[in-house]
């Protein structure tokens, strides 16, 4: 009889350290999702300073912020590169070091990009090494979203991945609301002070919280689907790339296709009507400025809602509703801002609230392939969408708004039809989460 109790007391315990595993694992894959995002926004926010920093004095503005952000996008075009490499990895030799390394390649560069020597002080020499620190940022970003996503996935039940990628989107909208709230308080500092320290201390201070992150990832569990791949020798063979192309080339291009979508409606929904809303319909830069926190925190807020109801209701039907319901809040939107700073402000939350139905995509993604390479298919998809639609889209947006009315409105509206349409014929290719 004392045995039984203490075998019962025994899987009590166990249950009890899973439950707290699990939480941990959300917890920690959910900061990894912020300082990707804060990463994105400190450095696109302070590209002015960056400009004036890492260039010539005598060189234009214009080109010296042009050469900051062709820096910046080298970042996102090697992101398929690092993502290969560091998913294959983790295919082959378990998901927890890969959940730790990535994180700990992001915030080393980031880190050290707040301690940069200017060009005054090294000449040439210092937009080579901005260049470099992106490059590593590229890389390790590449790995990171799908190796939280596995890893996340492979620890959870499979009627809770709603809301663990909930829980990330909503990391990456706080990241964000935390990048933009610290560089306002960089800018509202004095020029010079700006200038000598103030730019440094938002990438130090990312890139302490990312080692600190990467720590704790030291003291999670490896996934016990890869565990039970491991015990019956089913790992990938050490080609998981050929062998996804080989075996799942349906597979990673459904990937591909529903991970267009957060990359699309992150620039055409979140970043590029910030500059549209100014430009084209004259909405005042001040209003602008004050209404668009309240689309991150909309989207915080949505994305764990849409998780709640994927768990409750599946992906299929809270995708294809949520995001029809995005397609009207946009055209609503566009068709009634103005210089309401309430008005505006409101349609920016409501929006940003709907659109968190693209985070749901992720469970799409997951579900997409068997372990053995689903490290590998979610990165390769992901991160071409990432390059391709992510680094495209200011410019078809840029070229389409002086002939195309509302040209931010149609572009999320377009990426929002694409969930609704391939959402239910991915998931009928669906995997379970132990194969």
């Amino acid at each position: 009889m004392s045995t039984d109790l203490a075998a019962g007391d025994e899987d009590t315990r166990l249950q009890h350290d899973l439950s707290r595993e699990q939480v941990r694992v959300m917890g920690l894959a959910t900061l990894g999702g912020m300082l990707e995002y804060y990463e994105f926004v400190v450095f696109i926010y302070l590209t002015p300073i960056l400009s004036r920093l890492f260039f010539p004095a005598d060189m234009p503005p214009w080109m010296a912020q042009l050469q900051v952000l062709a820096i910046f996008s080298v970042g996102y075009f090697v992101r398929p590169i690092g993502g290969i490499i560091l998913a294959v990895l983790g295919d082959l030799f378990g998901r927890k070091r890969l959940f730790a390394v990535s994180l700990i390649l992001m915030a080393v560069p980031t880190f050290l990009i707040g301690v940069l020597p200017t060009y005054a002080q090294v000449g040439v020499l210092a937009p080579l090494l901005l260049l470099f620190c992106r490059l590593f940022q590229g890389i390790a970003i590449g790995g990171e979203i799908p190796g939280a996503l596995v890893f996340m996935s492979e620890h959870l039940h499979e009627r809770r991945l709603g809301v663990a990628c909930g829980l990330m989107g909503s990391g990456l909208a706080i990241g964000g609301i935390l990048a933009s709230g610290f560089v306002a308080l960089i800018i509202a500092l004095p020029m010079q002070d700006q200038l000598s320290y103030g730019w440094r201390l938002p990438f130090i201070l990312g890139g302490i919280f990312g080692l600190i992150s990467a720590y704790l990832r030291r003291y999670v569990r490896e996934t016990p689907v890869f565990e039970e791949m491991r015990r019956h020798k089913e790992k990938a063979s050490t080609m998981p790339l050929r062998d996804l192309l080989r075996f799942y080339p349906r597979e990673t291009l459904g990937c591909f296709v529903v991970a267009t979508v957060p990359a699309a409606i992150v620039a055409g929904g979140l970043l590029y009507p910030v500059t549209y809303l100014q430009t084209f319909m004259h909405i005042d830069r001040h209003v602008i400025h004050d209404a668009a926190p309240w689309a991150s925190a909309g989207l915080a807020i949505g994305t764990f809602v849409c998780g709640l109801l994927v768990d409750r209701f599946g992906a299929v039907r809270t995708i294809m509703s949520v995001a029809a319901a995005a397609i009207v809040a946009v055209y609503a939107f566009y068709l009634n801002v103005s210089n309401s700073l309430a008005t505006t402000a409101t349609y920016f939350f409501f929006f940003g609230l709907l659109i968190g139905f693209q985070t749901m995509l992720y469970v799409v993604m997951i579900r997409s392939f068997p372990a053995p390479v689903r490290y590998t298919g979610i990165a390769v998809g992901y991160n071409l969408a990432a390059a391709i639609v992510g680094g495209f889209s200011p410019v078809i947006l840029g070229a389409l708004a002086p002939i195309v009315p509302i040209t931010p409105a149609h572009y999320v509206a377009f990426f929002a039809l694409v969930a609704i349409v391939a959402t239910p014929i991915i998931w009928r290719w669906r995997y379970p989460l132990a194969t």
